[in-house]
């Protein structure tokens, strides 16, 4: 089993190799935090959508649901606490992304932040799939509701940017 504590310990050191290469090119400090951050938010984001991983079987096997909000009034109808940390979580999963994509990349017109969006959050459905295939097995979840919450995240992130962080990110410009 590959486990999340591997993903993450494998995504710190590429980042510190990045952070080490980044100082020798003599990177502006706040660009080079912003950077990081940005990097440390895609190492966990990883981290807790395809780990752990399980090479075997242990059993169960987990669905595909390709029915918009299937899924959601189901977790709405159970009303447990996995219920509703998957709700929250799958919003609160890409929120960073729409905060910071605007700052990371900086010349991009709100048409890309659209467009890798859509491709960032189909992109974690098809590598979950892609994780099935290649195990044999359903170890992920691949779920329709999954990337309606996550899009549904990400706009509401990009909204605290545009009306909050965007004052706080031209200030720390200066």
């Amino acid at each position: 089993m590959i486990t999340r504590f591997d993903a993450v310990a494998v995504g710190l050191f590429l980042i510190l190799t990045a952070e080490i290469i980044m100082l020798i090119r003599r990177v502006p400090p706040k660009r080079n935090l912003i950077n990081v951050v940005f990097s440390v938010y895609i190492v966990f984001l990883v981290s807790i959508v395809f780990f752990p991983l399980l090479l075997t079987s242990d059993g169960t096997n987990v669905g595909y649901n390709f029915i918009p909000f299937a899924s959601i009034k189901n977790y709405l109808r159970i009303n447990r606490s996995y219920s509703t940390l998957a709700l929250i979580g799958n919003l609160a999963l890409l929120m960073p992304w729409g905060m910071l994509f605007k700052v990371v990349f900086q010349k991009s017109k709100s048409l890309a932040f659209w467009l890798s969006t859509v491709a960032f959050c189909m992109g974690i459905e098809v590598t979950q799939h892609l994780i099935n295939v290649m195990l044999g097995y359903k170890a992920r979840c691949v779920d329709i509701d999954d990337f309606i919450l996550n899009m549904t995240g990400a706009v509401i992130g990009f909204i605290i940017y545009r009306f909050c962080l965007i004052k706080i990110y031209k200030l720390l410009k200066k």
